[in-house]
């Protein structure tokens, strides 16, 4: 079994979707692609992708909010980390507070491949629970608010 991240892609641009797929690769993501938006919660149900990328190219035929709203109606996928890459600027106006509140990245195009790989780094990364430390044996235990002995 790979360490690397299984990164979705899902979108309407084939030729956008293979170069996209190969710089997630390069930069050390495992990816798969789709096309068909309306299959995305059902496809992510069955590989558990660490990540989505939903890409509207220049036909439209995506609708990624609908893409988002689906994955967070169902609880076997809501959790997964989506980012929505789109050009369309009225779209983005429209719906940045909304796909926000739905736990949504928004990235619009043409897309920094630099940004895209740290936006998924920092969404697929666990962040540190600050109340637990690990020693030195690689064990872990819960900070105590309160520390016995350091008090006089």
């Amino acid at each position: 079994m790979s360490d690397k991240a299984l990164v979705a892609l899902v979108g309407d641009d084939p030729d956008k979707l293979d170069w996209l797929s190969r710089q997630l690769e390069l930069e050390g993501f495992l990816t798969v692609v789709w096309f068909d938006d309306h299959q995305t919660t059902e496809i992510a149900e069955r590989i558990r992708p660490s990540a989505i990328v939903v890409y509207v190219g220049p036909y439209h035929e995506l609708e990624p909010l609908q893409v988002l709203q689906d994955l967070r109606a169902d609880a076997a996928v809501r959790d997964i980390p989506t980012v929505i890459c789109t050009a369309n600027l009225e779209f983005i106006n429209e719906h940045a507070g909304e796909i926000e509140s739905l736990d949504g990245t928004l990235l619009a195009r043409p897309i920094d491949v630099f940004d895209l790989v740290q936006r998924l780094h920092d969404a697929i990364s666990p962040q540190p629970d600050p109340n637990v430390v690990m020693d030195d044996a690689g064990t872990t235990g819960a900070i105590n608010q309160e520390y016995p002995g350091n008090h006089p």
